[in-house]
């Protein structure tokens, strides 16, 4: 199983933005298996003591001299070594794209929902301008010489004692004289 960096999915990051979210979802879920498949990779890759790789040359080489066995032994383990920090190398290159991918996605998320949100309390803002141009309208149709309806339940309530003599819903301050 060969998996160089050159079998890592690629992803151009100013694309990303443009990516829905189950896209991006679908892409981090690809990054995950190629770390895994490079974690495979560097587990399989079996590491012999030299004594047994000697054995194992010996045997299937019966006829060459002990310096000949003990010769293809070294280049054996030096090859076997040069592959492990190969796999070693793709690896952290793969983890190292897949980390730079999630925090770029969490980023583009978290800017999306505060986008989301921005635009929700626009919308809200607006809808409550609405309402109170709305009201506003209304309550000018209904003004009666420059008195409101609101003034006039107002002074109606404080005539009949039922009011705050201050001013409806007005904090009459501090008592005088207690």
């Amino acid at each position: 199983m060969d998996i160089g960096t050159s079998s890592y999915f690629s992803y151009n990051v100013a694309a990303l933005a443009s990516m829905s979210n189950q896209q991006l979802e679908d892409l981090i879920n690809q990054g995950r298996q190629k770390v895994i498949e490079a974690t495979n990779a560097l587990k399989t890759l079996s590491r012999e003591t030299l004594e047994d790789t000697i054995a194992r040359v010996w045997k299937e080489n019966p006829s060459l001299t002990e310096n000949q066995v003990q010769s293809m032994a070294l280049g054996r383990q030096a090859s076997v070594e040069l592959e492990i920090k190969r796999r070693e190398a793709i690896y952290r290159d793969v983890l190292t794209r897949q980390q730079t991918l999630m925090m770029f996605v969490q980023k583009l998320i978290t800017n999306r929902k505060v986008q989301e949100q921005q635009l929700a309390m626009a919308n809200q803002a607006s809808y409550l301008n609405q309402l109170a141009l709305q009201n506003g309208m209304m309550g000018g149709v209904s003004q009666m010489g420059g008195v409101s309806q609101m003034d006039l339940l107002g002074l109606y309530q404080q005539l009949h004692g039922l009011g705050n003599p201050q001013g409806m819903g007005k904090n009459p301050g501090p008592s005088k004289g207690l």
